[in-house]
């Protein structure tokens, strides 16, 4: 008696088995599984152990009615789990935290929004410190004769948005002139504004 009542004991801790079918991924064949619930979901055939998905990695996917289709994140993508019975539906829904979220939980989450201020903030960074400090260091190496031609292609495409308008009044002439003279002192350049032939 006392043998029995030990295999009862060991039959109470280890939850029947449930079936299920199991997609490998790497083939189209269908498996007949059983399932078993530990540390992680274990999926066995013919009594050998053939997967196991930790609960935290199993996400829903699409499934027919009553059948609970599930991936793990830590499988072959095209790995598939189709679960009939409601029981072992229950127990996965009550072990697997994160299943019908597809981003992998809270921690998951947070590495994309800790990523994404990363990355604005670096852009900011660049646009306000970077490109200046660029500028600065570049601008004398850029030829005379080459920053004279991007300025006349730059002179033709303003012509051509405003219509060949130009401001040919004494005021639009004084403007323009302390425009310059304010660039040109600002930049320490000895050089005059030559007027378009």
């Amino acid at each position: 008696m006392g043998g029995e009542g030990g295999s009862d004991a060991l039959a109470a801790e280890v939850p029947a088995p449930r079936s299920a079918i199991y997609f490998d991924g790497l083939t189209n064949r269908r498996h007949a599984v059983a399932l078993r619930f530990g540390a992680t979901l274990d999926i066995a055939e013919d009594g050998i152990d053939i997967a196991s998905w930790p609960y935290d990695d199993l996400r829903m996917v699409d499934g027919g009615p009553g059948t609970l289709r599930l991936k793990s994140g830590s499988a072959l993508p095209l790995a598939r789990l189709e679960v009939f019975d409601p029981a072992a539906q229950r127990q996965i829904t009550e072990h697997a935290r994160f299943l019908k979220g597809e981003g992998g939980g809270p921690a998951h989450t947070g590495r994309i929004v800790a990523w994404s201020l990363a990355a604005v903030v670096s852009i900011f960074v660049v646009v306000v410190y970077g490109m200046p400090l660029a500028a600065d260091r570049l601008t004398p190496l850029i030829p005379l004769s080459f920053d004279r031609h991007l300025g006349a292609m730059t002179d033709n495409q303003v012509r051509v948005i405003f219509g060949g308008r130009t401001c040919t009044n004494a005021q639009g002439r004084a403007a323009f002139s302390k425009l310059v003279e304010t660039v040109r002192q600002a930049s320490h350049l000895d050089v005059r504004c030559r007027p378009k032939s």
